[in-house]
């Protein structure tokens, strides 16, 4: 017997099916990532808006356990993000953002944290007032932690001692934080100079970082992606944010 479910969701990816229709891979905020097909999409009226990619919506589909795939019976507009499509900054981060959620959570596992996160992300982002990379940054942090594989910042794991603000410090990703007294002391995969690491910092808190060089957002990113592919070996990079 189909449950009908209505689910408060964000569209993070769209293929096309047919003339028609749209196979759509949505977050949900209760029921984490599915797929849904929506027959007669590019046919109805007002959809061709409500379909695009990064827009809150709600759909109404029909539920079955062990179903791979959904059938969308309907699908209301809650939040348009039309600025983040036209400028292709934004468009490369937010694109960054729908491709951790589609490649790195399974489907059907509840994530509602995230899916706030996402929904926050996106709208901030769209308001266009911050920098965009460094509001990826943030996510990237913030995705991290709720997928499951934080990264312990806060002491060096060998010694105990409290790491500073200032400090040049080294991470080995399995355990964290390495202090320089005790950094030969174990592997070491990356290394932070003072101000590198006072932006890592940062990411997790609510302070809104007005000057960052382009240079050190992507090194952070290429820093998150490193530490993501060591603990994920499906993980092949974010390859959305280098096609712009």
């Amino acid at each position: 017997m189909a449950e009908i479910i209505k689910e408060k969701s964000i569209i993070i990816r769209t293929v096309p099916y047919s003339d028609s229709s749209l196979i759509i891979t949505f977050f949900g905020e209760n029921r984490g990532k599915y797929r849904g097909i929506f027959k007669g999409a590019k046919k109805r009226k007002g959809n061709s808006a409500s379909t695009e990619l990064f827009n809150v919506v709600e759909t109404i589909y029909y539920y079955r356990e062990n179903r791979e795939m959904y059938v969308i019976s309907d699908m209301t507009l809650i939040k348009h993000h039309y600025v983040i499509r036209e400028n292709l900054e934004a468009l490369k981060y937010a694109s960054g953002a729908a491709e951790l959620v589609f490649e790195l959570i399974p489907e059907n596992e509840e994530h509602p944290m995230l899916f706030r996160g996402l929904e926050r992300y996106y709208n901030v982002l769209n308001e266009m007032n911050q920098n965009a990379g460094v509001l990826f940054l943030k996510f990237l942090r913030f995705f991290i932690k709720e997928a499951g594989y934080d990264l312990q910042t806060g002491n060096c794991h060998i010694c105990g001692k409290k790491m500073p603000d200032g400090k040049a410090v080294s991470i080995n990703y399995d355990s964290g934080i390495i202090c320089n007294e005790c950094k030969s002391e174990t592997v070491s995969f990356f290394s932070f100079r003072p101000e590198l690491y006072d932006l890592f910092l940062c990411l997790s808190r609510k302070d809104n970082i007005t000057s960052v060089q382009n240079d050190d957002i992507k090194t952070l990113i290429n820093f998150f992606e490193k530490y993501l592919k060591y603990h994920i070996e499906s993980f092949k990079g974010i390859r959305s944010i280098k096609i712009f």
